[in-house]
């Protein structure tokens, strides 16, 4: 599974979640996971794991919480990662690897914790990048992705 951090910059109205976001970053994470063909979900500060198809009101809400609401926001979204895992498990069959994050560390860090108590592995492979970086990351990533490298 791949986990995308939303972004400030959304859509006016509601969309499917996948359009709402419109950020560089966001656009750029969203066509490498579709890329690689395989489970993502957005992550919010106002919904936590949102499906990619589900479709979401525009809202002015950034991860701003503190102490145990944010260790409770994050849970959450560790719960949802765990229960998208349980069900395509059982329904596929199909050994999952290490979710990837990719967040900036306001999300992906207390999210991490709380999927290393569930024992659920990830990664985050632009942890410390600045955004140029990740963009060419996530270009470059993509392309192979897709062959085309």
């Amino acid at each position: 599974m791949i986990v995308v951090g939303c972004g400030k910059a959304k859509l006016a109205h509601a969309a499917p979640a996948r359009d709402l976001y419109t950020g560089s970053l966001f656009v750029a994470a969203r066509r490498y996971a579709e890329a690689r063909g395989v489970t993502w979900r957005v992550l919010s500060a106002a919904h936590g794991l949102i499906a990619p198809e589900v479709v979401v009101r525009p809202y002015d809400q950034v991860l701003d919480l503190k102490g145990e609401a944010l260790a409770t926001w994050a849970r959450k979204a560790a719960c949802q990662v765990e229960r998208v895992r349980d069900e395509e498990q059982t329904s596929a069959g199909a050994a999952w690897g290490p979710v990837e994050l990719l967040a900036g560390s306001r999300y992906a860090e207390p999210l991490a914790r709380e999927l290393d108590a569930l024992g659920i592995e990830w990664r985050a492979p632009l942890a410390r990048l600045g955004t140029g970086y990740r963009l060419q990351w996530l270009s470059r990533a993509e392309q192979t992705a897709e062959g085309r490298v």
